[in-house]
């Protein structure tokens, strides 16, 4: 209580700080409003209007006691002045009336007289005082009562109010609970789905890469088949060259068909001539034997 007292003081304190401002007392003066009746709705809700006037009279029946409780030791001491000076009277009367066969002249009886009218006085007095006091007495019982009355009240309506902010305050806690779980599941939540955004990014960028490169790998695979075929191609044209070239310096220096044949004829006749010499060789014995 008296920390949201001292909150609302300073509140207070920061609205009069705006409001001395020329160009913003309307803004501030309706901010003041508005502040006063949140806070006078607030401190009504929470009980602190209530338990205020409670304490209020408390306050008050407490005064109101010790006011009465002030004025019966008053009367009190005035019913005991009062006694005693009745007492006193009633002493010298009932001496007086005690040796009343002693008396002499006018004077005594004129004393006893005197006397009896200061007794009577004082006796009146003395039961008017007390009349008083009981009045006094019955009035502070009952104003000690109502301060009981209003004090056990006031403990009730606090213990009432404290239950109350004591179920407030848990309800408060378990809704913070509830609320800190659900920010905690919805950024988990969030942080998933990011993750999953940003890996779903990261392999569409990957695929893509890997796609652009599949692609200039086949670019690169058909310009090297494209290449090869080609060279091949060369080559085998080369070797076709070279082949006709070969050919073409082959039947240059190749002898005609009627040389090869002359040639070989010779040849025949050279290999049949060396037949018969070895022929007549083996032959030669038999006939000189």
């Amino acid at each position: 209580m008296a920390a949201r007292h001292c909150i609302h003081i300073q509140c207070k304190r920061l609205m009069t700080g705006l409001a001395k401002s020329p160009h913003s007392q309307s803004f501030t003066s309706q901010i003041q409003d508005f502040w006063n009746q949140a806070w006078a709705q607030f401190e009504e809700s929470t009980g602190e209007v209530e338990l205020a006037k409670l304490k209020e009279s408390v306050q008050q029946a407490s005064n109101k006691f010790d006011k009465a409780v002030i004025a019966v030791s008053k009367l009190r001491a005035e019913v005991a002045h009062r006694q005693k000076t009745h007492e006193d009277a009633h002493s010298q009367y009932t001496q007086l009336l005690l040796r009343r066969d002693q008396w002499n002249g006018t004077s005594d009886p004129a004393a006893f007289v005197e006397l009896t009218g200061k007794e009577v006085e004082t006796r009146q007095l003395l039961v008017k005082a007390r009349e008083l006091l009981r009045s006094h007495e019955k009035e502070a019982s009952i104003c000690q009562q109502d301060y009981m009355n209003i004090m056990r009240q006031r403990y009730h309506e606090e213990q009432i109010w404290q239950d109350k902010w004591r179920m407030w305050g848990t309800y408060g806690t378990w809704s913070l609970i509830v609320l800190n779980s659900c920010v905690f599941i919805g950024s988990q939540l969030f942080h998933q789905r990011r993750e999953y955004l940003r890996l779903k990014a990261m392999e569409e960028m990957i695929t893509s890469k890997l796609q652009s490169l599949q692609r200039k790998m086949t670019q690169l695979t058909a310009s090297s088949k494209e290449t090869e075929i080609t060279e091949s191609k060369k080559e085998v044209l080369k070797e076709r060259e070279v082949d006709e070239n070969i050919a073409v310096v082959d039947e240059a220096d190749a002898p005609t068909l009627d040389q090869q044949t002359h040639v070989k004829d010779q040849d025949m006749l050279k290999s049949s001539e060396a037949h018969n010499l070895e022929a007549a060789k083996t032959e030669s014995p038999k006939y000189s034997w």
